[in-house]
């Protein structure tokens, strides 16, 4: 019980440098997905199990307890999405708890284990795992990676089948959460030959070696059979010796957590300062006493082979995303710590125990303090995506997604702002140009959106999108002609599309060209253009030709209306009541005679007004 209150401290101040995460939004970086995921009738009434069967967010990576801790946030919490950030607080607090256990398996300074696992607790570095939902990925890697691990030790100390089922246990979910952790059985037997290098060969160790490859074949039998998405990774030896950086970078910035990145790109300073502190760690291994060196050196390999399968691929979209992430050194930057302790053991022990805790109390407040200040960057789109336009503000798409958010939010103004500095950034990239087109269309600035669609045509000539928005800007701008010059241009690329056929045709009506509007509409109704959708739009404009009274248009467009939906009674109604405007007894008894057998009925008073015409 004596150490109780060491846990407690440990979970009080672990929740404590992140609570404010709870009141997080979504910040549009995978998170969303997560979110409209789970957040379905279909996902809600699905079992739990159904997640064993398919990946992570459609992706090629095989992750169905991340999934399960997902599905359980979303049925517990619902559409209060902040609350699933409750779920990382807990993760952490646990993986803290477990972090203290395992160094102090290796220290006999607790004290000082402690320290080094409050300094963990509180590091900046760690809140893109923990204030950002999808860091869940490493969390869940973390708690179940040590508790494989401290399984291990228990079962080389003592033998017990328990443990032995702990570690195995431990492992599976531990892969069925991340796929790192098919290096973890690599580094266990790393354990058990430098910690007992006469004893690997020793039966209890074969039975150990034999519940990894099981564990291993169970995991590997799973993912086969379970529905896999679409690999956006891409794989080569050149990204693997370019990732390579991401270990000093690493480093460096646990080292010196400042001007951090919810989105980090590598850094020339970070890179060189990073390789510095690797080569003053080497260089103190090496030149320490025998005492402690195995398991510092245990620590250093952890930190590498764990580090190693995250360096192997790279996203196809890397150019406009980011070079890596700091959640993938949350179980990492474990087995630094482990030789920190180690070396540290050696290097304090004539320095007094309560000295060692006040520096490191002072070192954990100042950690504590640097991550109130910077975890708020993962509070919503815009404090997320500043932060990482704040490190690297080349990248285009970070401005996007600010625009978008924007624009969903009908914030056109704000949208153009960031759509502009996305088109700063990247002007060789059409979709740049017409984004600020779009938003220019919307705020009524027609110019500009005609000149940001005709930069994007310049890049991209074929894109019927951008073709026929150029139209319709030149449209609503009423300049028709041009308008009508590119709808038939885009019509000349893809002749099925039904809406520009449309809008060219009320483009000819508007314009007085009424043999070509004939024509056109000949052709329309030859293609049988989406019927509904076309009754609708013929209906729609009638409406407005009737509202100018001008009723020979008007009946003659729902008459068009009708041809494309004959089920439609109400056409025939209007129909019927623009004949009886025009005084044209004929065709109003026809079309009146026509409704009333589709089932149609006229109110009293409409019948008032028809009766002396139709009878």
């Amino acid at each position: 019980m004596r150490n109780v209150w060491k846990y407690l401290l440990l979970i009080i101040v672990s929740i404590a440098a992140y609570y404010s995460a709870t009141d997080y939004e979504i910040v549009k970086c995978d998170d969303n997905r997560i979110v409209e995921k789970y957040d379905t009738p279909v996902s809600k009434n699905q079992s739990y199990m159904k997640e064993f069967s398919q990946s992570y967010l459609n992706t090629t990576y095989y992750r169905p307890l991340v999934n399960i801790s997902f599905k359980m946030d979303a049925d517990l919490y619902g559409k209060d999405y902040r609350k699933y950030h409750r779920t990382n607080l807990i993760l952490h607090a646990l993986f803290c708890s477990l972090l203290f256990y395992t160094l102090g398996s290796f220290s006999k300074k607790e004290y000082l284990a402690l320290v080094v696992t409050l300094l963990f607790a509180v590091h900046p570095i760690f809140a893109n795992a923990v204030a950002w939902l999808p860091g869940r990925n490493d969390l869940m890697l973390g708690v179940f990676g040590l508790l494989a691990f401290i399984g291990l030790l228990k079962y080389v100390d003592t033998k017990s089948k328990v443990f032995l089922v702990l570690n195995a246990v431990a492992l599976l979910f531990a892969l069925l959460s991340k796929e790192t952790a098919i290096v973890l059985p690599a580094l266990f037997f790393a354990y058990t030959y430098i910690f007992n290098k006469d004893a690997i060969k020793q039966k209890d160790n074969i039975t150990l070696y034999i519940s990894w490859v099981v564990v291993a074949l169970i995991w590997f039998v799973l993912r086969s059979i379970a529905e896999m998405g679409e690999d956006a990774n891409v794989f080569s030896l050149a990204i693997f010796l370019s990732n390579l950086r991401v270990i000093p970078e690493y480093l460096f910035k646990f080292a010196v957590p400042v001007n951090l990145s919810v989105l980090p790109t590598y850094s020339n300073i970070a890179t060189i300062g990073g390789s510095l502190i690797l080569l003053l760690i080497v260089a103190v291994f090496y030149f320490s006493p025998l005492q402690n060196k195995k398991t510092a050196a245990y620590g250093l390999l952890w930190f590498m082979l764990l580090i190693l399968p995250t360096t192997i691929f790279q996203r196809a979209n890397a150019a406009e995303w980011n070079d890596y992430l700091y959640c993938r050194a949350y179980l990492p930057l474990a087995g630094l710590l482990l030789t920190l302790v180690a070396l540290l053991t050696k290097y304090l022990a004539n320095v007094n125990k309560n000295t060692i805790l006040g520096a490191g109390i002072g070192a954990t407040m100042l950690l504590f303090f640097l991550n109130i200040n910077y975890s708020p960057a993962y509070q919503n789109v815009e404090t997320f995506y500043n932060n990482a336009i704040a490190q690297d503000s080349s990248r285009a798409f970070f401005y996007e997604v600010i625009g978008v958010h924007h624009f969903k939010k009908k914030e056109f103004n704000d949208a153009m702002k960031y759509y502009e500095l996305a088109q700063k950034a990247e002007p060789g990239y059409y979709k740049r140009s017409f984004q600020v087109a779009q938003a220019a269309m919307y705020l009524n600035d027609f110019g500009k959106a005609i000149e940001y669609f005709q930069k994007a045509i310049d890049l991209e000539p074929e894109n019927t999108a951008i073709i026929f928005s150029m139209a319709t800007a030149y449209d609503y701008s009423g300049n028709i002609n041009k308008a009508i010059e590119y709808y038939k241009e885009g019509l000349a690329i893809d002749s099925t599309n039904a809406d520009a056929h449309f809008s060219l045709l009320f483009a000819y009506q508007r314009s007085g060209a009424l043999e070509k509007y004939d024509d056109l509409l000949n052709e329309i109704l030859n293609k049988k253009h989406q019927s509904d959708k076309a009754s609708q739009r013929f209906s729609e404009f009638a409406e407005q030709a009737f509202r100018s009274y001008d009723i020979d248009n008007a009946n003659q467009l729902w008459k068009y209306s009708y041809a494309f939906d004959t089920t439609n009674t109400y056409i025939l109604k209007k129909i019927t009541a623009a004949y009886y405007m025009q005084a044209n007894a004929d065709s109003c008894r026809k079309y009146y005679d026509k409704y009333k057998s589709k089932g149609g009925k006229f109110s009293s008073q409409e019948m008032d007004k028809f009766r002396n015409l139709i009878k």
